[in-house]
């Protein structure tokens, strides 16, 4: 976990509720110039109060569900803006009394002192897609959900089965009835089951859309050279790869490739103490979203007989979880390096001359 570094002479910690605020101001020595309370989370109001300090401040919240508008704020005026990491900022949870006075003030204490857990706060510009991407992800969870249940219905109920391919691609929701003969006395089984079928189209046009708008709205940005770069790698598609570009946003960000590996959680971190080993932690420090997409990748990037044979070599050499967990590793370490130099994928940079050569002898 990185600490945010603060460069400024007063710094603002901030306990950010919906209706309300509580603000506090430092400087670096820890004297206190304002603590007060905001409310109707007013920011108009809260840069009058500091508007003395102003011009060389930094201010810092949690990852609250609303942040953004805090941040939104901040880079409008402009001042600088820290987000710190909510599930690491132990010391708002660990004291014996806690409010909102004292919240806001050890989240100063944490920020003046550079100790504040940074997370990392996506610009506004590039936010909608990013979040309209995430939610097409649950979405396309739920979907399948009703698919489940669907079938589930039909074999609990002694029903035709509808195909995967009507599911996906049904005109109509009553082509799922016309499947079906329904008793004059199952009028409420017939009902269940044209909900679900009504749910299941609506939820499978909305997602085809939304991939079509999405896959426009990435080509039509600045983030169509890394797109087309990501998807030059064997198992990357339109989704995987938007998830990429979204989510990592700027590769600059990450010094190394243990960073970036890191945030994507295909790394795991040891706890030792005095010689010894006591497991691992940190395993909800990164994004979620690319270790789900990773996982992803290392399974499809097996439509390639190479990549496939590498994947089976490192199964038989550490076991199944650790070759799987090697594997993730050294693509995600791949597409660091492409992003960076904005190259497409090479084989024989990702398995090097011999034993690229190696392995497609032993494919062919």
């Amino acid at each position: 976990m990185k600490m945010y570094t603060t460069k400024t002479k007063f710094h603002c910690g901030i306990d950010l509720h919906k209706s309300m605020s509580y603000i506090c101001v430092m400087d670096k020595e820890g004297k206190i110039y304002v603590h007060t309370e905001i409310k109707n989370n007013d920011f108009q109001y809260m840069k009058k109060i500091l508007s003395p300090y102003w011009d060389d401040l930094t201010i810092a919240c949690e990852t609250t569900y609303n942040w953004y508008k805090l941040s939104d704020f901040c880079e409008t005026e402009p001042v600088q803006f820290a987000l710190g990491h909510a599930l690491y900022m132990g010391a708002i949870h660990g004291g014996k009394a806690k409010n909102d006075k004292i919240d806001s003030k050890k989240i100063t204490d944490l920020l003046r002192t550079n100790l504040l857990p940074k997370a990392y706060a996506c610009p506004r510009r590039f936010r909608s897609h990013r979040d309209l991407l995430r939610r097409r992800i649950k979405l396309v969870s739920i979907r399948s959900g009703i698919s489940i249940y669907l079938n589930l219905f039909e074999d609990q109920n002694n029903l035709k089965h509808s195909s995967a391919e009507l599911r996906r691609n049904a005109k109509s929701s009553l082509q799922f009835m016309d499947l079906q003969t329904f008793l004059p006395e199952d009028h409420a089984m017939a009902r269940n089951y044209q909900l679900n079928a009504d749910l299941l189209k609506m939820f499978t046009d909305q997602l085809k859309q939304i991939d079509k708008d999405l896959v426009k709205f990435t080509l039509d940005s600045q983030f169509k050279e890394d797109f087309e770069i990501v998807k030059s790698m064997k198992g990357i598609g339109d989704i995987l790869g938007m998830t990429l570009v979204y989510e990592t946003h700027d590769i600059q960000r990450f010094k190394t490739p243990g960073d970036y590996a890191s945030y994507c959680r295909v790394v795991k971190c040891k706890k030792e103490s005095a010689g010894k080993s006591y497991g691992y932690s940190g395993t909800k420090m990164g994004n979620p979203n690319l270790k789900w997409a990773f996982g992803e990748i290392a399974m499809l990037a097996k439509s390639d007989p190479v990549m496939k044979f590498f994947a089976d070599e490192l199964d038989q050499r550490h076991g199944k979880r650790k070759g799987r967990s090697i594997f993730m590793h050294k693509i995600c370490r791949a597409i660091y390096f492409m992003l960076l130099r904005k190259k497409p994928f090479d084989p024989i940079d990702f398995f090097g001359r011999e034993k690229y050569e190696r392995l497609t002898k032993k494919v062919h």
